[in-house]
Order: structure tokens, then C-alpha cells, then sequence
């Protein structure tokens, strides 16, 4: 995104700036990006010479403000995605560490051995429950 954004500014709406946007959003974007190609697909058709960037400034600066709002979007869940991803490795170690013996293949079997068991349990329940009905 900041590629497109760089090539708005320097060579304005060319070919290759949507090209950037379209592989960032893929073949179906959401609300936003096909909110940002739209813009940009406008843009390019109110400048018929995408090599002068300076054909139309109100859609320009319109359309790097509604780029730079997305970049901060994409910034954001950045963010929070680290922070999870620091999150969960923290308690896994905290885990890792409480548990004697903490062979990370054990306690994954472990866990697929208890929900197995749940699942017994409840499938027996209800194959009690439908006897007695």
C-alpha cells in the first residue's frame, strides 16, 4: 500500500500503482478495499495522462487520504496481532513451565485424549437419553 502511495505521489494514477492495490486486496476485497480501488479506478479516469499527477490535486490528495487511513488500518491489526501472538507464546511457556515433564507432544495428546473423552461421555448420554424416550 505504501508502494501505490508512493507511486500516486510521484508518477500519479498509473497502471502499475492499481496493479499494487489489486495484489493487496485480491480478487474479492472487502468494503474497504473496494472502496480504495474504486477511488482509484475514478481517479485514473478523471486524469485521461496518468503521467501528470498534477491533473487533479482535489482527487489526489482525496484518494492519499483515504490510502493513508487504510495504512493505518493495516498497521493497527498489526499491532494487535503481535501483541496476541506475544500473549499466547508467554502463557504457553507459563504452561510449559508449571507442568512436570512439559513434553509439548504429551500435553497435546493429553488433550486430544480428554476431548475424546468428552466426547464418549456425551454420546453415551445421549444414547441414554434416547432410550428412555
Amino acid at each position: 500500500m505504501r508502494a501505490a502511495r508512493q507511486t500516486v505521489e510521484s508518477g500519479g494514477f498509473s497502471e502499475a500503482g492499481l496493479k499494487r492495490l489489486e495484489a493487496v486486496y485480491g480478487p474479492h476485497p472487502g468494503l474497504a478495499g473496494a472502496a480504495v480501488l474504486s477511488c482509484y479506478r475514478e481517479c485514473q479516469k478523471t486524469a485521461p495522462d496518468c503521467s501528470q499527477h498534477d491533473a487533479n490535486p482535489r482527487y489526489r490528495t482525496e484518494f492519499l487520504a483515504l490510502l493513508d487511513g487504510e495504512i493505518g488500518n493495516f498497521e493497527k491489526l498489526q499491532d494487535l496481532h503481535q501483541a496476541s501472538r506475544d500473549e499466547l507464546a508467554a502463557a504457553l511457556r507459563e504452561t510449559l513451565s508449571i507442568l512436570p515433564n512439559s513434553d509439548p507432544s504429551r500435553i497435546l495428546r493429553s488433550k486430544a485424549d480428554q476431548d475424546a473423552q468428552n466426547y464418549r461421555t456425551k454420546l453415551l448420554c445421549y444414547r441414554k437419553q434416547r432410550t428412555e424416550d
